[in-house]
């Protein structure tokens, strides 16, 4: 008998006489209160609700409710906010199943500055790492869900500067089960499906950071603070399960270039091959299965794919052009022109990229040119960034010694040897810029010569060791005539937040700038 029809006033077989106590007899069912599901055992409803009940009515208020069994008896049920989860809990397991996930909510934490000088003008979940970034990644598996973006109120100008992203209001109470998700979060496949399919509640943590937690709308209520914070997440935690896994946020820039070329690899799974046939001179090396070529992509003749060191996925509407050579894995986004390029092992092209010469395990956001020859190394390049001819970067030292980075505020040791650069949004370098090992340039940078110190703070202005304070106002105007050329807008949003960095890293400048304004 199915349990709708055995709400509706058939009679069940089998019923025992209460047994002890008021409980139904050895291994009966218990009929549980309004909405409860069959087969809720007595002993496990008694663990649940504190009293012992048969066959009652239960007409739920919260704390402290009265139900009416059918002797006439009333009992008080501690109810619990916990109680009523974990009741709610166990009947979803007895009727098989866990409610359909209805959000997924990606925050970002106090710890974007450590990501400078990529986070500047965007939030981290907007920081690609493979073919996707987190918040792309979270709406390709997201289906029916919605999903929301969450960061600190002093973020809020900068999720409004990206674009089409406002804060969301994430204690609004919905139906079924919220994915909370860290920005910084750098989910393969199977980590996620592990995550989803997981009930409530658990929180999933790598090296004690939150990496992904699964809870009821309910609990959003209990957050300690409004904001991403460890208040927030802090008072979520006695409520969860905690699981500790091996992999799964980025700290620095330099984690997500050495994470890219596995991210390919896992994302490689989600795309469709649009089935083009390669033409006559275009060279496969390795499984024609492991390229995917979406619809209206062209590969031009003299062309190499190497598809035996990983995927190659070359998006809609993107051009390789000849002669260049592509070695997988491999990502070429949206509308890119990849002109007579080596793209070597471990390379992300964002939408609408303008590459050639020689790339090795870097990443580039959307917008950016690297038209031109020269040698970029286990980089990471923001948005509208262009690169003049010849301009090289090092990615390792003579002595092969760990190279150290500066990264909020500090130097920090990346362990590696292998590291490149670390360019921000809006930043544009002349013919034959020389970029030493482990440089950070900040957003809005005009450079000339070289070698580039290691660290040139944002809206810096020069060559070599002589560098001054860029002009605020003349570097929006580049950046306005730039982005015109790309059909695209210098939003007020995006004007503001690029003013408001300005300011905030007035003093970072003063400790570099020689001379006046530039």
């Amino acid at each position: 008998m199915s349990w709708w029809r055995a709400g509706r006033g058939r009679r069940r077989r089998g019923r025992r006489r209460p047994g002890p106590a008021g409980r139904p007899g050895p291994g009966r069912r218990f009929a549980g209160p309004r909405g409860a599901a069959p087969g809720l055992s007595s002993h496990l409803a008694s663990s649940l609700w504190g009293v012992r009940l048969h066959g009652s009515n239960c007409n739920s208020k919260g704390a402290g409710s009265q139900v009416q069994n059918r002797g006439g008896r009333t009992h008080v049920l501690p109810l619990t906010r916990a109680l009523l989860l974990q009741y709610h809990y166990a009947r979803q397991r007895l009727n098989g199943g866990y409610e359909r996930m209805r959000r997924i909510v990606i925050f970002e934490d106090r710890h974007y500055g450590e990501l400078y000088p990529l986070t500047c003008l965007r939030p981290a979940f907007q920081l690609r790492c493979g073919a996707y970034t987190p918040q792309e990644r979270m709406r390709t598996v997201a289906g029916k869900a919605s999903v929301q973006c969450w960061v600190m109120a002093e973020r809020e100008p900068i999720l409004a500067a990206a674009g089409r992203n406002t804060p969301a209001d994430i204690r609004a109470v919905g139906a079924g089960a919220v994915a909370l998700v860290n920005g910084r979060a750098v989910l393969p496949a199977a980590l996620w499906q592990r995550i989803s399919k997981t009930p409530p509640n658990a929180a999933f943590l790598f090296e004690g950071h939150l990496v992904a937690a699964v809870i009821q709308d309910v609990l959003l209520h209990q957050l300690a603070s409004e904001q991403p914070d460890e208040a927030a997440f802090a008072s979520l935690m006695p409520l969860c399960k905690t699981v500790e896994i091996k992999e799964g946020l980025a700290f620095h820039p330099w984690d997500l270039v050495n994470m890219n070329g596995r991210m390919i690899e896992d994302d490689a799974a989600g795309f469709r091959d649009g089935g083009g046939k390669l033409g006559p001179g275009v060279s496969l090396l390795g499984k024609r299965a492991h390229l995917r070529m979406v619809r209206k992509a062209v590969v031009e003749p003299g062309v190499v794919l190497d598809t035996r060191s990983g995927p190659i996925i070359i998006d809609g509407g993107a051009l390789v052009r000849g002669p260049g050579r592509i070695e997988g894995p491999c990502y070429i986004g949206p509308d890119c022109i990849v002109d007579g390029a080596r793209l070597r092992p471990g390379v992300s092209l964002g939408r609408c990229c303008r590459v050639s010469g020689e790339v090795e395990q870097s990443v580039f956001m959307d917008f950016s040119n690297k038209h031109h020859d020269g040698f970029l190394g286990h980089g990471y390049v923001g948005s509208w960034v262009n690169l003049g001819a010849q301009t090289c970067n090092s990615d390792l030292k003579n002595n092969y010694s760990s190279v150290s980075v500066w990264t909020d505020g500090r130097m920090a040791d990346t362990g590696s040897i292998k590291v490149g650069c670390f360019i921000g949004d809006h930043v544009k370098t002349a013919i034959g810029t020389m970029i030493n090992t482990g440089t950070v340039i900040g957003p809005g940078c005009n450079v000339f010569g070289g070698p580039v110190r290691k660290h040139l703070p944002p809206f810096s202005w020069g060559c070599s060791g002589s560098f001054r304070e860029h002009s605020i106002d003349k570097m929006l105007e580049t950046a306005g005539a730039v982005m015109a050329r790309r059909r695209q807008k210098l939003s007020a949003e995006l004007a503001a937040a690029i003013r408001a960095l300005f300011q905030s890293t007035a003093d970072l400048r003063k400790t570099t700038a020689k001379g006046g304004t530039a």
